[in-house]
């Protein structure tokens, strides 16, 4: 399949992202999950309706949890990207944290939209697990803060689609992560 950039398209979930989802379902069976937050797009809802089954939770949709708007490259494979925009994208390559494509927006204004809520989400956890489905980007984003890393460095992180990645606060500040299905570049 050609690599495209989605970003804040509307795209229903695929079949392939369905039967990765039904895959993953038995894993969050007997989870006692608090609370549970989605991104509002419906590839993120689909994915978190066939995660709980027929479990009655309630899901906080989040705008915030959207991924990364790439503006008119929205929707377009890289290797057009490259062709009509190459100077643009070169950029984005070298300054991956500040340049917002025409339209779109940057990994730091991802980060301004993305780590009030997760801060939010920090103080109001409790005891049992929480979920949050949602994009590449704003996992980056995530784990970045949470691990202490730049967006350049999150970037050899490769975050496949329905993957998991578990976060388990051991003290304040200090966290550690499984990241399921997840590979270091």
């Amino acid at each position: 399949m050609t690599e495209h950039y989605f970003g804040q398209l509307d795209l229903p979930l695929s079949a392939e992202g369905i039967i990765q989802c039904d895959n993953l379902q038995a894993f969050f069976k007997e989870m006692p999950l608090d609370k549970i937050y989605s991104s509002s797009l419906k590839r993120c809802l689909h994915t978190t309706e066939i995660l709980l089954g027929d479990r009655k939770k309630t899901v906080v949709v989040e705008e915030g949890f959207k991924e990364i708007n790439m503006g008119v490259w929205e929707g377009l494979p890289f290797h057009i990207i490259k062709e009509l925009y190459p100077d643009e994208y070169e950029k984005r390559g070298q300054k991956i944290e500040t340049y917002k494509p025409i339209g779109g927006e940057s990994f730091d204004q991802l980060k301004q939209r993305v780590l009030p809520i997760l801060h939010n989400i920090i103080r109001e956890s409790n005891v049992n697990p929480g979920l949050i489905v949602t994009h590449a980007g704003v996992i980056r984003v995530i784990l970045g803060e949470i691990l202490g890393l730049s967006i350049n460095e999150m970037f050899k992180w490769s975050v496949p689609f329905a993957g998991i990645i578990e976060l388990d606060r051991i003290k304040a500040n200090k966290w550690v992560c499984n990241m399921s299905g997840c590979l270091c570049k």
